[in-house]
């Protein structure tokens, strides 16, 4: 036997005792289709340290388009679910499968996900907490110390019209007050929620019947700028569910027929009463008589008026399919609780035990 080859058998058997002895933590390689309690396993690898960052497995690749670690789930079969990688904790402040990005520039991302399905329940990232009944669980969580930073972001960009949204939240919930998107803030001057857009700003949808938005010890605002820098004007409210319309006539021999514009009439529902206030332009007094659900007339009062004048209307009716309601309890309101009371804010915190790199 060569000098070469006892050199090598040398070291497989110093490899060997290594392993036997105990004194090399990493232990328990299995073969191909190895078994345990988790399951089938082509290897495995357990790393017996109890303290300090320790690996059960290292890849590394030294590559530009390099994967340390690959996993590939081959099955094309949907019955099952199969999965490339799969990490997995008992630790309760543990991590299943974490990634970290340690370049302090560039755009990188600890961990990313991709899709090529079209089905459009389909995601690059899915999250999913499985306490399903108690507990105020996240099935994804976004945390950022920066000061301009954003916890979580969704984009939405094709190569096209865009005709969705790049975040978007559903409740499936039956029933409960539950919310699609939910926004929180500690900040005394902060907000819950900022839109920017360079079209429209927000659109809500509620089906008929339903509150389209409520504001909850605040103010509905519209904020103009003037001279004197940007000033809130106010909504005015009321205590049911009013439409109105303005508009200008003429008084002809004392007399006018204003007809009512008839898309403004598809609104509300004239075959309810409805009020027309008048303005005179000129020294005389006005009445309206003969309202009708398309029109209304308007008559001067008194000998001497001015029977030709020039005045405006302001016309408000019942919004249709509202024409009930008024003052209504708030959604939230029930016999034991009968006022709202603000839920508690979740503190995100530091994430426990939260790597500060790879050693």
């Amino acid at each position: 036997m060569n000098r070469n080859k006892r050199v090598v058998l040398f070291l497989i058997a110093c490899l060997v005792l290594l392993f036997v002895a105990g004194d090399h933590p990493l232990v328990e390689h299995w073969g191909d289709i190895a078994q345990s309690g988790f399951g089938d396993f082509g290897s495995k690898w357990i790393h017996t340290d109890t303290s300090g960052v320790r690996y059960g497995l290292w890849g590394e690749s030294a590559s530009a388009d390099a994967r340390g670690v690959f996993g590939h789930a081959t099955t094309t079969n949907g019955s099952g679910l199969a999965i490339g990688v799969y990490g997995e904790t008992d630790s309760p402040t543990g991590r299943g499968v974490h990634g970290y990005a340690s370049n302090g520039t560039g755009t990188s991302f600890g961990v990313t996900g991709a899709t090529f399905s079209t089905d459009p329940l389909s995601a690059g990232v899915y999250g999913f907490n499985n306490q399903a009944t108690t507990g105020s669980t996240r099935g994804v969580r976004g945390l950022v110390r920066s000061t301009y930073g954003y916890g979580v972001i969704g984009h939405l960009a094709p190569t096209g019209a865009g005709e969705a949204a790049g975040v978007h939240g559903s409740n499936a919930a039956t029933s409960g007050q539950g919310a699609g998107i939910e926004g929180s803030n500690v900040s005394p001057n902060g907000w819950a929620g900022h839109f920017y857009s360079n079209g429209n700003g927000v659109r809500i949808y509620a089906n008929p019947g339903k509150v389209g938005l409520v504001v909850n010890a605040g103010t509905k605002n519209a904020s103009v700028p003037t001279s004197d820098g940007d000033r809130l004007l106010y909504s005015e409210e009321s205590t049911e569910v009013w439409f109105s319309d303005y508009g200008f006539g003429q008084l002809q021999g004392g007399y006018a027929l204003v007809k009512i514009d008839p898309v403004f009439a598809e609104t509300v529902n004239l075959a309810k009463p409805y009020h027309v206030f008048l303005q005179a332009y000129g020294d005389t007094e006005l009445y309206v008589t003969k309202r009708t659900a398309d029109s209304f007339e308007v008559w001067a009062t008194g000998e001497s008026a001015n029977k030709d004048v020039e005045f405006s209307y302001r016309i408000v009716g019942k919004r249709l399919g509202f024409e009930d309601h008024r003052l209504e309890f708030a959604p939230w309101v029930t016999e034991e609780h009968p006022y709202y009371v603000q839920p508690p804010i979740p503190e995100p915190g530091p994430l426990n035990n939260e790597p500060e790199g790879v050693n």
